[in-house]
């Protein structure tokens, strides 16, 4: 079972993935309307990069966050995590 300390560490790198994820998607629309915006190409290369890392972090540490993450096991453990209704803090780990 993860303690308080473990649960608060797992949400808060998920709300650094949720807000990257945001930011890129953000930047994503605005470059399929403005392509030839440099900056905003920059930020979106600069943000991808980063969302890439924080999203292997959380899923080295937590179990991945999409079922496409989950190829690279030896075994389907998508199915093993809790569902996003569950509360986590009370999910117990195999």
């Amino acid at each position: 079972m993860l303690n308080n300390k473990n649960c608060a560490e797992k949400e808060k790198l998920l709300c650094k993935v949720r807000e990257l994820a945001f930011t890129v998607h953000e930047l994503n629309l605005f470059l399929d309307s403005h392509p030839h915006n440099r900056m905003a190409l920059r930020y979106f290369r600069k943000y991808n990069d980063e969302l890439k890392k924080v999203t292997a972090l959380y899923e080295e540490a937590y179990g991945p966050l999409t079922a496409k993450s989950d190829s690279t096991c030896d075994e389907w453990v998508w199915i093993k995590r809790p569902w996003p209704w569950e509360n986590i803090c009370d999910w117990e780990d195999d």
